[in-house]
């Protein structure tokens, strides 16, 4: 049998400034105190809207409903309000005359649009990644 060859020297230094440059790039994402508060004061996200319908799957007649729930994706807020929005987009798929869809659709916005992930669909995705919903108080 043959050992597994040990990396030398400078593979290992490779290998810890590539993990170093991808930390301080997922640091150089993250929120600011400053960002924190204007999400929490809920001002205007500072990236521009984008929507695409309903992302990475089909969206038949119901593209409006994605695009509105983007919308509210866009804009983050409090963990209230997301499950409002995706109530609301799973009702709207529902009248599209979709009912056996709506729920796997709401299904996949809660599993995937969750704040903790780094994607560009994320709950709050106008601002940088690192704010949370839970960092915003409920809705009066």
């Amino acid at each position: 049998m043959r050992a597994n060859p040990v990396p030398d020297h400078d593979s290992h230094q490779r290998h810890r400034r590539l993990a170093l440059l991808i930390g301080t790039l997922a640091l150089a994402a993250c929120a600011s105190a400053h960002d924190r508060a204007r999400y929490a004061a809920r001002e205007t996200p500072p990236r521009p809207l984008h929507t695409d319908g309903c992302t990475l799957v089909p969206d038949f007649n119901f593209s409006a409903c994605c695009d509105a729930h983007d919308r509210h994706y866009w804009q983050g807020g409090s963990c209230a309000e997301r499950r409002q929005a995706d109530r609301e987009l799973v009702q709207c798929i529902r009248q599209a005359g979709h009912p056996h869809l709506a729920p796997l659709y709401g299904i996949g916005v809660r599993l995937g649009g969750t704040d903790i992930w780094p994607t560009p669909w994320r709950w709050g995705f106008g601002w940088p990644y690192g704010l949370s919903c839970s960092s915003v108080g409920t809705p009066h």
